[in-house]
């Protein structure tokens, strides 16, 4: 089954999509947060090019366990998914070292950040690989 990770931030969504045999993960296009309505249809057209049949939505979860502002702001824009997309499973997955991880792996490799865009640039850029990462930790069977 294909399915699509989004990485939401305040000004932009990181979104990947992996393969229909749950090996390969791409990162997409980031979607930039003009407005709901904009973003929606956006998402709209990724489900619709990429088939996906489920959305994983990276929710941070604070090393202690806990679930914090960001959590529920999430948590919240799910619900609000499910609402406009109801045929779509939607689940959340942990994404506390997302960011962290990403870095490290790109600082490894030595890539200089012109190669890889950050913030609302309509690039792909860190959102995405953020949301490749949450998608292979799910795929891996790291949830919450």
């Amino acid at each position: 089954m294909r399915i699509l990770a989004l990485d939401v931030g305040e000004k932009v969504i990181g979104c990947a999509v992996c393969d229909p045999g749950e090996i390969v993960c791409s990162p997409l296009q980031a979607i930039i947060r003009k407005n709901k309505a904009m973003s929606l249809g956006q998402l709209k057209q990724i489900l619709k090019e990429t088939g996906a049949e489920k959305i994983i939505i990276g929710a941070p979860i604070n090393m202690d366990g806990t679930k914090g502002i960001m959590y529920k702001k999430i948590k919240a824009y799910a619900e609000k998914l499910k609402r406009h997309f109801k045929d779509m499973p939607i689940e959340l997955s942990d994404e506390r070292l997302s960011t962290w991880t990403v870095r490290n792996k790109f600082s490894r490799l030595k890539l200089k950040k012109s190669k890889i865009a950050s913030g609302a640039s309509g690039k792909m850029n860190l959102d995405s690989f953020c949301a490749m990462e949450i998608l292979e930790d799910y795929l891996s069977g790291y949830t919450c």
